[in-house]
């Protein structure tokens, strides 16, 4: 079970306890830390962790290799930046990862290659930001294509996009460059290894490792139909002002173009 502390600066932290996944590269902040980050598989919840001590990644690497319980005793639980409702763990010096005994669930899959397959209740209702997701859904609306520069590529990509809706509930979507000529308004697609992310509100998002299929025609009721126009864009509103002028204000100022003085003989 985990255990809930406070260190010498009222941080409160905690013991968690559960499986390793998803261990990434040595990564580099824009202040020039060094990190990696993991996701730790929870009895009901998976979490991601973030340590500023990349001499720990072997270990954190061989213990996803292993598929073996851990337990990594005092991290930091906070809000995740652009995740409000989303808690992500980070390890301070501190923090240290031992085996873990008597754990009560087993090893689960929960990373991209295998997504688990969701409803969009599920992802609106329990599912964290930052897993990935097979979900089947109607394309209820696909919209303009935009181009937006991406920090995280530095270049200029093509968007779009959707509004999806199943039985369950609607959700809106973002698909990229060549996915976009794949989607049509009014059919049914299997949207897999989706992220899920989170700005304002619960997104699926298409990355690199994203595959689109078409599937069989997704039901809509009508409760979920009314939701789903709910998500579209809001349209411009723009006004027609008639009328006669009767007055402009007009204001002078006098600009000096020359900095030289005159001598007067």
């Amino acid at each position: 079970m985990a255990g809930k502390t406070n260190d010498q600066k009222g941080v409160r932290m905690q013991d968690v306890e559960g499986y390793i996944h998803d261990v990434s590269t040595i990564k580099t902040t824009t202040s020039g830390n060094r990190y990696f980050n993991f996701t730790i598989q929870e009895r009901v919840n998976t979490t991601r962790v973030v340590c500023f001590s990349p001499e720990k990644r072997e270990s954190f690497k061989e213990k996803e290799t292993a598929k073996s319980p851990v337990q990594i005793l005092s991290v930091s639980p906070q809000k995740r930046r652009y995740q409000p409702d989303t808690v992500e763990y980070k390890m301070s010096g501190k923090s240290r990862v031992v085996n873990a005994r008597n754990v009560s669930f087993p090893w689960a899959e929960v990373s991209a290659e295998n997504p688990k397959e969701v409803s969009i209740s599920d992802i609106n209702s329990s599912s964290n930001a930052g897993n990935f997701a097979l979900l089947k859904a109607y394309v209820f609306t696909k919209g303009v294509v935009e181009t937006v520069y991406s920090n995280a590529v530095r270049k200029s990509l093509n968007m779009c996009n959707l509004v999806l809706a199943d039985a369950t509930g609607a959700i809106r979507g973002t698909i990229w460059q060549s996915m976009i000529d794949q989607v049509a308004d009014g059919v049914s697609y299997a949207f897999e290894k989706f992220k899920i992310n989170f700005f304002n509100h619960k997104y699926l998002n298409g990355t690199t490792d994203s595959e689109i299929t078409e599937t069989k025609v997704i039901e809509v009721p009508q409760e979920i139909i009314a939701a789903a126009e709910e998500l579209l864009p809001k349209a411009k509103e723009t006004k027609e002002v008639n009328g006669r002028i009767i007055g402009i204000d007009l204001a002078i100022s006098l600009v000096c173009i020359s900095r030289q003085k005159r001598r007067v003989r």
